[in-house]
């Protein structure tokens, strides 16, 4: 009786102090957003999409030239969620900004929830929450308008159903888990690896004969797999004959460099997320991959064995919810990491392999090493050794003095504002310059991508395709006839948009001292059409 009522107790607690800590976690994401959540091109397409489709044009945006591209590169759940939530005339950027906000909140709820209504100790919830809204790129990307922190919201809720079917055996929770896991790759398509990973853990991890649990992890998997099922085949065979807008690869000549390419950028990512070790002290890439190889193998081995004493124990031999935690979320993440590889090898265009393509890692290791620490707790730690409990929570202390710094740099950082979605976008006398031009004059700027977003118009892209040789000379924009940008310029009587701002870090960055002294040149002889606070427009000469 007394230990029931302490389990209460402790539930209480957690649940208590979780709540606080998402709320925190929410707060912060506020505050770092409060100019408008940072994004640039990715962002951009996702809530221009959906305010076509909000108009019945369709999921997609169109090009200068009038072509109106279907948005198959990159998956439209994220952007059917704005749509829906613009149904309600809330502006599609502020949408993005609270559904961070939401996502980050839920995400740090929902890892402590799942030890406190699920796992045998629920202290872990605690520093599973902890763990999960201190760390510097959580913090970043719920501080985005990319659709991460939807992916995140998924990947976490999905996980907690499934764990929750395999505890009370409520086909409810299977089916729940399903649509959630369903929806990732729908919301990025790297998903498709924690939908191989669910349907695997479902087939693992469900108690019962071969067959049930074959039966049941079938009907898991065709839930999941219709949703992404369908929109590859709609794109296939009504848009451009592509994998949802991507490539094929196969050259064998470069399988075992590609490979190993991938392995030595995603262990050097990987290798800065551990505290006081962002230098590599000296460790080659092989040594890195060892030792990592070795922590699984052994984490993995003890989990296995703690399971194995805990089924000894227990009346209902194969409910053991801290080891289905552990493997649910630790196979999530190697086959994130496999199928990330096969991508990186096979597909073009390869994806960029950094903090962010990687950031989903990050909760599955959490949960997964939680979950085996609660495995070991529950095995042998409960009759004496209390003592041991403690490191999962110096552990998180570490974390907290190591992650915090860089979360707290990067909140009051993006508190200003930084990308095209920020709301400082919202004001520009430029944007505003642009939007009364008439319909029909086509538009060049330095920033297509903000003008697109805040004007609702494509713009040709000013340093997309401009060549080395026309910054040599000394003639006026709109003279080089190889460039499309100023062809249109010149032929088609477009406003030439200029942010001065970003145009001199660009130029720089692109042509380095030469483009600065073209600064001198580059718009003599143009005609003025207007000049503002943030930009100015011009016209080529009649």
């Amino acid at each position: 009786m007394r230990k029931s009522i302490d389990k209460i107790s402790f539930d209480r607690i957690s649940l208590i102090i979780i709540g606080l800590l998402s709320i925190l976690g929410g707060a912060a994401v506020t505050y770092s957003t409060a100019n408008g959540p940072w994004g640039y091109s990715d962002p951009v397409a996702y809530i221009v999409a959906a305010r076509n489709l909000l108009k019945g044009i369709g999921l997609g945006y169109y090009y200068p030239s009038g072509r109106f591209y279907v948005l198959t590169h990159y998956p439209p759940f994220y952007p059917l969620v704005l749509a829906g939530i613009g149904i309600f005339r809330v502006d599609l950027v502020d949408a993005a900004r609270w559904l961070s906000v939401v996502f980050f909140a839920a995400t740090i709820f929902g890892a402590g929830l799942i030890f406190v209504r699920l796992g045998s100790s629920p202290t872990l919830a605690i520093p599973a929450s902890v763990l999960m809204g201190i760390f510097p790129v959580m913090v970043t990307m719920f501080s985005s308008s990319m659709s991460e922190p939807l992916f995140i919201f998924l990947l976490l809720w999905s996980g907690f159903c499934l764990v929750g079917y395999l505890k009370h055996d409520n086909l409810l929770w299977l089916v729940l888990s399903a649509i959630l896991t369903g929806l990732l790759p729908l919301t990025r398509y790297i998903g498709i690896a924690i939908f191989l990973a669910a349907v695997v853990s479902a087939f693992l991890f469900v108690p019962g004969a071969w067959k049930d649990r074959l039966k049941k992890s079938a009907l898991f998997g065709v839930i999941s797999v219709i949703p992404i099922m369908l929109w590859i085949i709609w794109v296939y065979f009504s848009v451009d004959q592509t994998l949802a807008g991507r490539g094929m690869q196969f050259d064998l000549g470069m399988l075992s460099g590609m490979f190993r390419d991938f392995r030595g950028i995603i262990l050097e990512t990987i290798w800065k997320w551990i505290p006081f070790v962002t230098s590599n002290l000296g460790l080659t890439s092989r040594l890195r991959f060892i030792l990592i190889m070795l922590t699984i193998i052994i984490v993995s081995s003890v989990a296995w064995l703690a399971d194995r004493r805990v089924r000894k124990n227990m009346s209902q031999a194969g409910i053991n919810s801290d080891f289905h935690i552990f493997g649910v979320f630790g196979l999530s993440s190697l086959a994130y990491v496999v199928v990330l590889a096969l991508t990186y090898v096979f597909t073009k265009p390869a994806p960029d392999i950094d903090d962010r393509i990687l950031l989903p890692l990050y909760p599955g290791i959490v949960m997964s090493l939680l979950g085996a620490f609660a495995c070991w707790q529950n095995a042998w730690f409960r009759n004496g050794k209390y003592w041991l409990k403690i490191i999962p929570w110096l552990i998180a202390a570490v974390c907290v003095y190591w992650y915090y710094p860089g979360s707290l740099w990067f909140v009051k950082s993006y508190h200003h504002g930084r990308g095209y979605t920020t709301y400082s976008w919202r004001n520009s006398e430029t944007i505003q310059a642009v939007r009364d031009l008439p319909a029909g004059v086509p538009v060049v700027s330095n920033n297509a991508a903000a003008i697109l977003l805040w004007a609702d118009r494509p713009a040709y892209e000013l340093m997309e395709d401009m060549n080395p040789a026309f910054i040599n000379q000394t003639t006026p924009y709109g003279s080089d006839m190889s460039d499309n940008s100023q062809v249109a310029f010149r032929e088609q009587g477009a406003a030439l948009v200029i942010f001065r701002e970003q145009f001199l870090s660009q130029i720089e960055g692109t042509f380095g001292e030469k483009g600065l002294i073209r600064l001198n040149t580059i718009f003599t002889g143009l005609v003025l059409g207007g000049q503002y606070a943030d930009g100015t427009i011009y016209y080529y000469p009649k």
